[in-house]
């Protein structure tokens, strides 16, 4: 077997972090009140042109002149009084119409410019968790092999499909005064732009196997190999052999499945030989991969038991990552016995990835479950 050293150079990509909170401004409210309603204030004049009148009566003992004089005004006085009425209702119906429309142009605008975000994150997504047709792209360039490293937030995390995230944070202040509400209208159209564009349509879903302990996937047998291969390929192109190290075990009638597994280096024990050539971390049982494993394991056990012992807790980038993939399809889920009965997987540093056909084979402990249909 030939050895060949790689060198990893500086990561230039990034994972994506999540978008600093954003406070839309808040819709025009309905101060002016009703819009339907007549103002008081307009019927005063009415109201003192018919005193005026009253008092003509009284006083100028019902001459006819001063009557005509009377009513005149009191004619005068409602033509104003409806004026004053009519023109106020058109002041404010103009005024929230052009609030409204001020309104609309801020939301067209925040559209746009959440559109072109989208787009930019969409791509970033792309960038980082390609699918796994473009990972022999990214494996022939020296510049993003093994690329993640321990201490990344995107280490061991890999994508099942393409689907809806939330990606932005956008939120509609709450009404400060319950007597003057948000317009309505306005309000919904807010509530469905906030909606809208918190989602970015097309982006990778991914599964984070780092320390997860027993994940399962389910669903007919060809999707889930699909599944499994495309995770095994995504670790091995995104992760040193040094920072992950992958392991499996599948009947003998399921190897053909499981063809070329063997020749990734992330597989390859340098330690443990097969007569000549070192070893493969691939048994046909989940107890015949602990013999395989019994060194490795015990060694994660000692280093964590060591750092109980001390009082201090694990760096998070101190050891190595496992992930064990176990075919387990048409029958209840095989675990894998660990050495010490206080630790858990999790504690080593181990991830097993079940391939199950139904939710009634799981592990009684699943920390993520794939349902693929």
């Amino acid at each position: 077997m030939t050895l060949r050293l790689v060198h990893r150079p500086t990561r230039i990509t990034r994972p994506i972090k999540p978008d600093a909170a954003e406070t839309v401004a808040a819709p025009p409210t309905n101060s002016d009140g009703h819009v339907s309603s007549l103002p008081i204030p307009s019927f005063l004049p009415v109201i003192g042109a018919l005193s005026s009148v009253i008092m003509i009566v009284v006083l100028r003992n019902s001459n006819p002149v001063f009557l005509v004089v009377g009513g005149l005004l009191l004619v005068v006085a409602l033509i104003g009084g409806l004026a004053m009425a009519l023109s106020h209702r058109g002041s404010a119906t103009r005024n929230r119409r052009t609030q409204r429309e001020h309104y609309l142009d801020f939301l067209e605008k925040l559209r746009a410019r959440m559109r072109v975000k989208g787009r930019e994150v969409r791509a970033a997504g792309a960038l980082l968790d390609p699918e796994p047709a473009a990972l022999m792209e990214l494996v022939r360039d020296p510049a993003r092999l093994w690329e993640r490293r321990r201490h990344h937030s995107d280490f061991c995390r890999v994508r099942l499909g393409v689907g809806d995230r939330a990606m932005f944070s956008l939120a509609v202040p709450e009404e400060q005064n319950p007597v003057q509400p948000y317009d309505p209208i306005m309000i919904n159209e807010v509530n469905s732009v906030v909606a809208h564009y918190r989602v970015v349509r097309g982006m990778p879903v991914t599964v984070n196997l780092d320390r997860a302990g027993q994940v399962a996937i389910i669903g007919d047998r060809k999707s889930v190999l699909c599944a499994a291969r495309s995770m095994i390929v995504q670790l091995a192109a995104l992760h040193a052999p040094d920072d992950v190290r992958i392991a499996a075990a599948f009947p003998r009638e399921a190897a053909a499945d499981w063809t070329s597994l063997d020749l990734l280096p992330h597989v390859i024990d340098p330690e443990l030989y097969d007569g000549p050539v070192p070893a493969r971390r691939i048994a046909g049982s989940a107890a015949g991969l602990a013999k395989v494993l019994g060194q490795d394991l015990a060694d994660r056990v000692q280093l964590v038991a060591s750092a109980k012992r001390s009082g201090f807790r694990l760096p998070g980038n101190e050891s190595s990552r496992l992930v064990i993939f176990v075919d387990d399809y048409g029958q209840v889920a095989s675990t894998l016995p660990v050495p010490d009965a206080e630790l858990t997987l999790r504690d080593l540093s181990v991830t097993t990835v079940h391939l199950l056909s139904d939710r009634l084979h799981e592990p009684s402990d699943v920390t993520a479950r794939s349902m693929i249909a």
